[in-house]
């Protein structure tokens, strides 16, 4: 027994050793609080329909725009991290993106993640996201292989094969559009827990 918990012991020292090195890091937008609560009560509509399904829905106070998922990141490259997210944040106007119509990843045969779009005509969105891609790229990270698609996840699907109904309804609701006014970047730590993810605001920068 005394074995046993030593071991314990040992397991959780190396855990908390690990993440005071580690941070599991994404940088995105925020957006408004009445537009959160809009998109919430969206989400409220199809959860009330379909109760029993096997979903995570998102939390009103954890929606927002991902730009860049670091994932786990040393702790010793964050200063330099936010000192080139700064850089690209002033090197951008303040714009607005258009939250607008709705759509499934990464297909309706096989749905995995409800989101509502984001529309951007200025281009200042995709240049913003392209910047900060290329500085995370500088410090080591791996570039997005993808094609960027801004979106706001409101759901992530466990069991597929029971949820078609869900996805209609979902792609026919009609969400109402919603401007968001865009004028910082923020740099997120994604704590873990088995009561799920609590996101934590490590640092803002202000665009131009």
């Amino acid at each position: 027994m005394i074995l046993i918990c030593f071991r314990i012991q040992v397991l959780d020292d190396i855990f908390a050793r690990v993440s005071r090195v580690r941070k599991r890091i994404f940088i995105a937008v925020d957006i408004s609080e009445d537009v959160k609560q809009l998109i919430a009560a969206h989400i409220g509509l199809l959860r009330r329909q379909f109760p029993d399904l096997r979903v995570n829905w998102e939390k009103a106070e954890k929606l927002h725009l991902t730009l860049k998922f670091l994932g786990e990141t040393e702790i010793v490259l964050l200063e330099e991290l936010k000192r080139r997210i700064s850089l690209d944040a002033v090197s951008v106007e303040s714009f607005c993106f258009t939250i607008a119509g709705s759509g499934v990843f990464p297909g309706i045969r096989n749905p995995r993640v409800l989101w509502l779009g984001v529309q951007e005509q200025s281009g200042s969105l995709r240049k913003l996201q392209r910047l900060i891609d290329n500085s995370c790229v500088a410090l080591g990270f791996k570039p997005e292989q993808r094609e960027f698609k801004p979106h706001l996840t409101i759901a992530r699907i466990r069991d597929s094969q029971t949820a078609h109904k869900l996805v209609n309804l979902h792609l026919e609701t009609k969400f109402e559009d919603r401007v968001v006014e865009v004028r910082e970047v923020v740099i997120y730590e994604s704590l873990l827990s088995p009561q799920g993810s609590v996101y934590k605001v490590l640092s803002k920068h202000p665009l131009r």
